[in-house]
Parts: C-alpha cells; sequence; structure tokens
C-alpha cells in the first residue's frame, strides 16, 4: 500500500491513504515507521526500499 502511495499527487489524498494504511499495522509496525520518520521520505527512496526488498532474507523474531 506504501508503494501505492506514491502514484497520488494530491496531499490531501496522500494523507487519506496513509491514515487508513496506519489502521491496518500493529502498533510494531506504527512505532517501526515513526521511528524511520517513513512518510517524510522522498518518493525515490521508497522506489529504492522496495527494489532491494529483493534481496533481503526475512525472518520474524516473535
Amino acid at each position: 500500500m506504501v508503494k501505492e502511495l506514491l502514484n497520488i499527487e494530491d496531499p490531501a489524498e496522500q494523507r487519506f491513504y496513509w491514515g487508513r494504511l496506519q489502521g491496518f499495522l500493529s502498533q510494531k509496525a506504527k512505532d517501526m515507521l515513526e521511528a524511520w520518520k517513513m512518510r517524510r521520505w522522498p518518493k525515490s527512496r521508497i522506489q529504492l526500499l522496495y527494489e532491494l526488498i529483493n534481496y533481503v532474507e526475512f525472518s520474524t523474531t516473535d
């Protein structure tokens, strides 16, 4: 859903969908995004993150 926000030009609409995304996340995930200040990232940084995800192994600690 974050990737889809990149295509929205209207700032009010971006805020609306960012709020919807927050509603789907656990508190732990919300805290992580806030700590990273991801909401303030430029579009190019988010695009790079999505490109790099293909090269990272994911594991859970729970």
